[in-house]
């Protein structure tokens, strides 16, 4: 028993986390009271037992009736405040939680010149970081559509543009460092941007939902099958907070399989 004859809530555990005789472990927000509660109480007992008996508090408190009861006020006032902010920021958390979505289509990509690739460059002033292949400026670059572009089960639109990028991955195979561009080397590295947009039929005055900016790595069989794994790094409008990583598997030339997850 405690002190007022009241007893402490019991939530029974072994000493490695399980529960044990069918009990249950107490929900965080109320671990975060007792907590709180406690340290209301040692705040009390601290003011009335140091010996300098010094308060920070702006109005004086003594050992009389008022100085406790002021004490009591401020200890309640503690707990209610840091019970406040707790439930405000456990809401704020669960308001930002993130929305995840598969996305999934299939990837066509040709090979062409790097204007539209540059001019997304210099205004979203994305991919600053990197070394384009082969002398620094993007000058291996691709464009794709992606056919049968879903977003969280909606039909979307979508394309890619693409760099390739500059890596040591060619002393693994080191044939492979000294083929003349436009030829793609077995291991590569790319930037990508993917522009979603949504479909034509739904009706939306700014149909563009906005650009994703991915950095690339991939491996290319000698038949011209790739696998590429694209993590985000960036993007515009609905994916400028976004969390992407995607995987392309296939012939990109012809037609290859793009899925992964979009999380914002």
């Amino acid at each position: 028993m405690t002190r007022r004859g009241r007893s402490p809530v019991r939530f029974p555990e072994a000493a490695n986390g399980e529960q044990v005789g069918g009990g249950l472990s107490p929900p965080a927000w109320l671990s975060f009271a007792i907590e709180l509660m406690r340290l209301s109480k040692m705040l009390f007992f601290c003011e009335f037992h140091s010996p300098a008996r010094r308060s920070i508090l702006p109005f004086p408190v003594s050992q009389h009736h008022g100085g406790r009861k002021n004490m009591k006020k401020v200890a309640a006032l503690v707990a209610g405040g840091l019970l406040l902010c707790g439930g405000v920021g456990v809401a704020a958390a669960d308001s930002r939680g993130s929305r995840c979505e598969e996305f999934s289509g299939k990837l066509t990509l040709e090979q062409g010149p790097c204007d539209e690739f540059k001019a997304v460059m210099r205004k979203e002033r994305i991919f600053e970081d990197a070394t384009f292949l082969p002398a620094g400026t993007p000058a291996i670059c691709f464009s794709g559509t992606i056919a049968d572009a879903q977003l969280g089960g909606r039909q979307v639109e979508a394309s890619s543009l693409s760099a390739l990028t500059a890596n040591s991955f060619c002393l693994l195979d080191p044939p492979s460092c000294a083929l003349p561009p436009p030829a793609v080397p077995p291991f590569f590295t790319a930037a990508t941007v993917v522009t979603v947009a949504a479909d034509r039929e739904e009706p939306r005055k700014d149909k563009e939902l906005g650009q994703i900016f991915l950095r690339d790595t991939a491996v290319l069989r000698g038949d011209g099958y790739a696998v590429e794994q694209l993590i985000g790094v960036g993007g515009t409008k609905k994916f400028s907070k976004a969390s992407v990583s995607m995987e392309i598997r296939g012939y990109e030339t012809v037609g290859a399989d793009v899925s992964g997850t979009i999380c914002r």
